[in-house]
């Protein structure tokens, strides 16, 4: 994805078009050697386009946060494998926290294994140590 920076600044009889395809830092730096090529005055590319903005900060989290899950049978052997082990990790985490709060300390609760199927597709999972991950 491209894109543009550009500024149209007009100060009293002095008009400046600033363009960079670079990045926004780079259309601050051509802006301050337009206001004066002596000067060492640096401007912030996000602040100067207001891109450190709090909205534009919750827009890129959202962003970060959606992962689009593939169909189980869209996924490689590798991918779904992966997906059994990952899912059968997170059983163990979630047991392992339940046992903590519903056992008393001295009862040691061990999850052995962990058996299910995704689209007909059976895993059986032996947990030889349970600070072992999967």
């Amino acid at each position: 994805m491209d894109f543009e920076f550009l500024m149209n600044i007009k100060l009293s009889q002095y008009q400046f078009y600033i363009k960079s395809e670079k990045s926004c830092s780079d259309a601050a730096s051509l802006y301050s050697k337009a206001l004066g090529p002596e000067t060492k005055t640096r401007y912030s590319g996000p602040q100067v386009f207001g891109l450190q903005l709090e909205i534009l900060q919750k827009i890129r989290d959202n962003k970060r946060q959606t992962t689009v899950l593939k169909s189980f049978d869209n996924l490689t052997s590798t991918g779904q494998n992966n997906h059994a082990k990952k899912f059968a990790n997170t059983i163990h985490t979630i047991f392992d926290q339940v046992a903590n709060k519903n056992c008393h300390s001295e009862d040691e609760p061990i999850l052995k294994s962990i058996e299910f199927d995704i689209n007909n597709k059976s895993f059986y999972l032996s947990l030889f140590s349970f600070d072992k991950k999967i």
